[in-house]
C-alpha cells in the first residue's frame, strides 16, 4: 500500500517540477542580473568618489589612477549585466533556447531562493 502511495505521488509531482524549474531559473537569472548591476554601479560610483577625493588631496594625476580602476570594472560589470540583455536572454530561455555558458556558470544556490525582501518586493 505505501509503494502504491508513494509510486502516485512521485508520478503526480513529477509535471509540476518541471514548470517550477522554468520560473525558479528565470528568477534566479533576473536577481542575478539586477544584483551584480548594482554591484557594478556601486563599485564606479565609489571608484568615482575615491579618485575625487585623492585628486582634491594628492593632485590630479595621482587621484585619477588611484579610482580608475574601481570605475572600469564597475561600469564593465554594469554593462555586461544590462537590463536588455537580461530580456533577451528571459525570452529566449522562455522560447526554449539555453542560457549562456557565461550566465549560467554565475548562477548559485543562492539566486534560487527567494528570501524576504523578495516576497515583500514582489518579485516573481
Amino acid at each position: 500500500m505505501t509503494k502504491l502511495l508513494l509510486m502516485a505521488t512521485l508520478l503526480l509531482a513529477a509535471p509540476c517540477a518541471g514548470r517550477a524549474q522554468g520560473r525558479d531559473t528565470a528568477f534566479a537569472v533576473h536577481k542575478l542580473f539586477s544584483q551584480k548591476r548594482a554591484k557594478g554601479l556601486h563599485t564606479a560610483g565609489a571608484g568615482a568618489s575615491l579618485a575625487t577625493e585623492a585628486a582634491t588631496l594628492r593632485g590630479a594625476i595621482t587621484g585619477g589612477l588611484v579610482g580608475a580602476a574601481p570605475v572600469v570594472l564597475g561600469l564593465r560589470q554594469t554593462g555586461r549585466y544590462t537590463a536588455e540583455r537580461e530580456q533577451d536572454i528571459l525570452s529566449r530561455y522562455a522560447a526554449g533556447t539555453p542560457i549562456p555558458a557565461d550566465v549560467r556558470h554565475a548562477l548559485r544556490r543562492k539566486y534560487f531562493h527567494r528570501t524576504a525582501q523578495d516576497v515583500a518586493s514582489g518579485a516573481q
